[in-house]
């Protein structure tokens, strides 16, 4: 399943792009970002979802998931390692 965060604003005048973030662990995970003077969000993402998400691409994706059944790993994923080439994607008539 692939659920969409896409903003209704743009997060800056900064250079935008589309990414894409996969949970291919098989436990749930919170993802998040926050983009200072700029809309921020935060997501469960299920075992096997996928969420395309605009982000600055400067910014970076926080990912948190369960560790050793106590604490919280958090996982700090650059936005430009998760840009997805539009171009790449789109259908010819």
């Amino acid at each position: 399943m692939i659920t969409s965060a896409i903003p209704s604003q743009p997060t800056s005048a900064s250079a935008q792009c589309l990414c894409s973030y996969a949970n291919t662990t098989s436990s749930l995970q919170v993802i998040r970002m926050g983009n200072p003077g700029a809309y921020s969000f935060e997501r469960v993402v299920f075992p096997g979802d996928r969420v395309l998400f605009e982000a600055a691409s400067e910014a970076q994706l926080e990912v948190l998931s369960p560790y050793l059944g106590q604490a919280i790993k958090i996982e700090k994923i650059p936005c430009r390692q998760l840009q997805v080439d539009v171009d790449e994607h789109r259908l010819s008539a």
